[in-house]
């Protein structure tokens, strides 16, 4: 299983487990569905993993005060887990399954 998470903030897409501040893109490829290119994706073996990456993420959020919480989220986070599946007896693209949450 592999995880990534983005942010939309100002109809902007920031990928929030990398350094970098690029504007990315969403795009709908026909066999894997919405996808982002160039959004950064980990293989997460572990619950641990899992809670560290998303803490990262978390750490790079948009936050700004509003009137009723000083550490308000200014954002959309998404949290993408996407897993690929191969059956062992068939031919190498015909037997992959994608699946994303």
């Amino acid at each position: 299983m592999k995880v990534s998470y983005l942010e939309i903030y100002n109809e902007q897409v920031r990928d929030l487990l990398s350094d970098k501040c690029s504007n990315l893109m969403i795009v709908e490829d026909p066999v894997k569905g919405v996808i982002v290119p160039d959004i950064n994706e980990f293989l997460v073996c572990s619950a641990e993993e899992l809670a560290s990456l998303i803490y990262a993420g978390n750490l790079r959020r948009t936050m700004a005060p509003t009137l009723a919480n000083l550490v308000s989220s200014r954002s959309h986070a998404i949290l993408i887990f996407s897993v690929e599946a191969r059956d062992r007896n068939r031919n190498l693209k015909e037997g992959i399954s994608y699946s994303k949450l």
